[in-house]
């Protein structure tokens, strides 16, 4: 799966449409995140963040606070999100 094919599946799952679009994406070796918002508006975990697996596809949400996911946090490395 490529990032781009992820972030369509992301759009759909986090209901992008008017002003709530994806806001921040991170990738791991085996994921990446997804947040949707308003732009402007910071909001992390709950609904507002999936992650899609890149080997198969799979959907979980990404909940904060979490101490799996904050170790998974310190490892991601952000990507450039085209404005």
């Amino acid at each position: 799966m490529t990032l781009e094919e992820a972030r369509v599946i992301a759009e759909k799952e986090l209901n992008c449409s008017g002003e709530r679009v994806i806001t921040r994406i991170k990738e791991t070796d085996e994921l990446w995140i997804f947040w949707a918002g308003i732009p402007g508006l910071k909001s992390y975990g709950g609904k507002n963040s999936i992650c899609i697996y890149k080997d198969s596809g799979r959907i979980e949400l990404f909940r904060l606070p979490d101490k799996k996911n904050f170790e998974i946090l310190r490892s991601a490395k952000d990507i450039y999100i085209k404005e």
